[in-house]
């Protein structure tokens, strides 16, 4: 099972009011997955501590039940109970922002898009405009917006009357994910400033093919185009020569001689590269992972394999204890099996077999496409 997660406050707001939970709990060979997302109505007050109060309680709920009734809580003859159990604790979260809102004289509230994975059955929980797709094969947005003209919300978990708790049920099929996002997904791509120092970098290697995954679900183009124009902001203003994206102290910023790339990028944009290269047909995506498999990864990486440089640029020509321009104690351009931050060493050994893996690719019609050289 692989699980992942992004997070960013944006550029345009003080303070986020998005709140997310990624939370396992296995017993044997069964697992438990919750997956949810809460946004903070932004038209009333305290929107980040509604959708925070809600996480948390989920999360909460989620291991005192897990925890106690262990096995028992994923059998199938038992599922009725959890569902019932789920909208309980949805609607004690909206009595008690009810209460802190009338204790406040302040009106707040939070979509809510969860979902509990046990094996392949999914159950879905949804109030408000966050969503939940069904990614891969036949793949689909699951949930409805409760919205009413202009884009106004017709239902949230807070001061408002209850008005219930969407719900539904489904099984995965082989090769499908679930994705849940807040309403912000794709729209902060498709805006036309790039902001440096918004967000890390390695992160935006991950959630930029998010929004063309989702366009092969729903055939709606504006979340190709998220992804398209985001890597295309990227490689104009915040990647080097070699291809390497720019991470001076592991956040987006402009190229410069001495502007340093975080090895996890590497790994990352290949991914996404091949993903839009599977998506979209086009071999400009194979040139780019060529740029990280043939350039940038084997710059910052020993000959004999068995060291990186955490953080590297194209023009250094030492790398000591105090050569990044990172700062700190540690030596992050030093070459080294590892790090105090293990995440690099850990991705370096992915690079090329993904690239390897990508290199070809068969359409619907089992016709090969070669992607990259190699």
């Amino acid at each position: 099972m692989v699980t992942a997660s992004y997070y960013a406050k944006g550029v345009s707001n003080a303070v986020c009011q998005d709140s997310y939970a990624l939370e396992v709990l296995t017993h044997g060979k069964r697992n438990t997955v919750l997956l949810a997302v809460c946004d903070g109505i932004g038209g009333l007050q305290q929107g980040e501590y509604a959708s925070r109060f809600v996480i948390r309680y989920m999360k909460s709920w989620f291991y005192e039940n897990g925890m106690q009734c262990g096995k028992r809580w994923m059998a199938k003859s038992n599922m009725k109970n959890v569902v019932n159990h789920c909208i309980r604790a949805l609607y004690e979260c909206h009595v008690t922002l009810t209460q802190y809102g009338l204790h406040n004289d302040i009106k707040l509230g939070t979509t809510v898009t969860l979902v509990l994975l046990i094996q392949k059955q999914y159950f879905l929980f949804h109030v408000g405009d966050s969503r939940a797709y069904i990614l891969g094969k036949n793949g689909r947005c699951i949930t409805s917006d409760d919205i009413y003209k202009h884009n106004v919300l017709s239902k949230c978990i807070g001061s408002f009357p209850w008005s219930g708790i969407g719900v539904k049920k489904g099984k995965l099929r082989k090769g499908q994910g679930i994705l849940v996002c807040s309403d912000g997904i794709y729209k902060a791509f498709l805006e036309d400033p790039m902001y440096y120092t918004q967000d890390h970098t390695a992160n935006m290697g991950t959630v930029m093919g998010l929004p063309a995954s989702v366009f092969t679900a729903t055939g709606d183009e504006k979340f190709l185009k998220a992804s398209t124009e985001a890597i295309r902001k990227i490689r104009e203003k915040a990647v080097h020569i070699t291809g390497g994206p720019v991470s001076v102290a592991e956040y987006l910023a402009p190229v410069s001689a001495t502007a340093e790339s975080e090895y996890c990028c590497f790994t990352f944009f290949n991914f996404t590269y091949a993903i839009l290269a599977a998506v979209t047909g086009s071999s400009v995506y194979g040139d780019y992972m060529e740029e990280i498999a043939y350039n940038c990864a084997q710059g910052a990486r020993l000959k004999n394999e068995r060291a990186i440089a955490y953080l590297s640029a194209p023009n250094q020509v030492y790398a000591t204890k105090v050569s990044t321009i990172a700062g700190g104690e540690v030596a992050m351009q030093a070459y080294s099996p590892c790090y105090p931050v293990s995440c690099c060493p850990v991705n370096a050994v992915v690079v090329l077999p993904e690239f390897v893996s990508y290199m070809a690719m068969r359409d619907s019609e089992n016709r090969l496409y070669l992607n990259a050289y190699g």
